[in-house]
């Protein structure tokens, strides 16, 4: 689940150590503290607000749980968001995790009945 974010904030634009900084400081630590099944991650979005000093690796981040997109507005004021949908990820993975079962079950059962003619 942490790297599937890490590489959607990588087609972002972010580069590999940030990407994967970001995740490791802040995704890691709410997946394990927080989540215990992969539906508990439904709604949940990730706020990333960079840092005023953009040289710095360090963004303040936020974990928030919401079906509306309307309550994230951001005023014109402050720094620009990412926003990651942690829950689409994780429902993503989830499926693909499934599918591998689901091919790595269809296969063993071809290689016990053999082709069938």
């Amino acid at each position: 689940m942490a790297v599937a974010a890490a590489q959607d904030l990588r087609k972002l634009g972010f580069g590999p150590s940030v990407a994967f900084g970001l995740v490791q400081e802040h995704l890691s630590p709410f997946l394990q503290d927080r989540i215990d099944a992969p539906d508990d991650c439904a709604g949940v979005l990730w706020l990333i607000r960079p840092s005023d000093n953009h040289l710095t690796f360090e963004a303040p981040c936020e974990f928030l749980r919401h079906t509306e997109y309307e309550e994230l507005l951001i005023a014109p004021n402050e720094n620009a968001c990412i926003i990651v949908n942690v829950g689409r990820i994780a429902a993503r993975v989830f499926n693909e995790l499934q599918a591998t079962e689901t091919a790595k079950v269809i296969r063993e059962e071809f290689q016990i009945l053999g082709p069938v003619i």
